[in-house]
């Protein structure tokens, strides 16, 4: 007899002789292909979602290549000017400026081309009166300003 019991809780009939009837056993095989589907699926969308994470991820790791091959294509392009102002403070120097001063300059420039990674942000156009005026609080901003750039050099070079 079969083993099935029907939907009211009464054993079925349709198969006396057999332990399953065949309508049950191919029920039952539905049902487990049914349950393998179901588990595929959720493998299936477990994997979609980690793809779509790699998606991201390799999305994002390309935006900031994309973003470093940028700054150092504009490496030259800011090199450049700071190059040509570095020759003007030169030849202002062979007029008389004090040696102090073109020390800190030169300070200040040598800090920028030790830069291995270099960003717009972090260049500032000084200008002459700035740097060699009288400005009693250019030297605090002149600080200010190397800290900002290399805290964003810091942000933004390869580590």
């Amino acid at each position: 007899m079969c083993n099935y019991l029907t939907k009211d809780g009464i054993k079925c009939k349709l198969s006396p002789k057999e332990d399953i009837c065949h309508n049950h056993w191919k029920n039952s095989i539905i049902d487990h292909k049914s349950n393998e589907i179901r588990n595929l699926n959720r493998s299936i969308a477990k994997a979609n979602i980690k793809t779509k994470t790699l998606r991201d991820e390799v999305s994002h790791l390309k935006e900031e290549i994309t973003f470093r091959q940028s700054a150092l294509r504009d490496k030259d392009s800011i090199i450049t000017p700071m190059k040509k102002e570095y020759d003007q403070y030169i030849q202002i120097k062979q007029f008389g400026m004090k040696k102090a001063r073109l020390s800190k300059y030169v300070h200040y420039m040598t800090d920028i081309y030790e830069q291995k990674t270099f960003c717009r942000s972090n260049v500032h156009e000084l200008t002459l009166s700035e740097i060699f005026g009288e400005h009693d609080d250019y030297w605090r901003h002149y600080n200010e300003l190397r800290i900002q750039r290399n805290k964003l050099c810091h942000e933004f070079s390869p580590s």
